[in-house]
């Protein structure tokens, strides 16, 4: 009788073991669908993806939202949820939906693919959204509603665009403000840490993260390549374009240099 009995027990805690074993194994791949938040953006993870799904509550107040390159060390793979069909017709499919009255400017820093989902910044979601800036331009593509945004991109970009080396679905223009890091870098590396475009006389309100070079200490941003004259950002404004006496219009880059100090 108290052999039956152990063996009952130890029957029980193998199935007690096995039966937790099952529920860990089940709410493993549900976590991944839990919403997680972290900042200005409720996001998911799909096994090693990171999907931004939506923006919280207080960044539904801001004019502007920066992107980052990644959170919590996960590069970003895309804005909006991802689905993958195998059925022999859809294979890849991007959707999401944000919505904030307040919004004008959008930044995408996602350096992977930084996807902008169908209707994620829809005319009726985001009605006041009228600038994307790029600054890694990589599998940038345009899936919106019929709507005009106009993407921008740094001078060089548009150069590479005009010479198809990229495809192009959507308004593209160069931005007005270039932030150089004023040292030389690798080949295949940019030479510009941050863009931006702004109206004539405004001045830049969205400063960048300042950015890292080894063995040396950033000193701030200045108006030419020397060094010389520091970018006042309570006081400097930019210029949009260059009118002639003719009235004849041009482009305006305005170029701000990265100082630097050894440490």
């Amino acid at each position: 009788m108290k052999e039956a009995k152990k063996k009952l027990k130890a029957f029980d805690i193998i199935m007690i073991v096995i039966l937790v074993i099952v529920i860990i194994a089940f709410m493993i791949p549900l976590r991944s669908c839990v919403p997680r938040y972290t900042g200005d953006f409720e996001y998911k993870i799909d096994k090693d993806n990171l999907y931004i799904t939506n923006i919280s509550l207080t960044s539904k107040k801001n004019k502007y939202i920066i992107v980052p390159s990644q959170i919590k060390g996960k590069p970003i793979f895309c804005l909006g949820t991802h689905n993958y069909f195998a059925d022999g017709f859809i294979f890849e499919e991007f959707e999401g939906y944000w919505k904030s009255k307040k919004l004008e400017k959008l930044y995408i820093n996602c350096i992977n693919a930084p996807y902008v989902a169908k209707g994620l910044v829809g005319k009726e979601s985001c009605p006041n959204l009228h600038k994307i800036i790029i600054n890694y331009p990589h599998n940038v593509y345009r899936n919106l509603t019929s709507r005009e945004i106009y993407f921008y991109f740094s001078k060089d970009v548009i150069i590479e665009y005009e010479d198809q080396k990229y495809n192009s679905y959507y308004n593209k223009y160069p931005a007005n403000v270039t932030f150089y890091l004023n040292y030389e870098v690798k080949e295949g590396e940019r030479e510009y840490h941050w863009i931006d475009d702004i109206e004539n006389g405004e001045k830049i309100e969205v400063i960048p993260e300042e950015p890292k070079r080894a063995g040396y200490k950033f000193g701030g941003w200045y108006k030419e390549q020397e060094c010389i004259n520091k970018w006042d950002f309570a006081k400097d404004t930019v210029k949009k374009v260059k009118v002639d006496r003719t009235n004849y219009t041009e482009f305006v880059e305005n170029k701000l240099y990265a100082k630097w100090m050894k440490d």
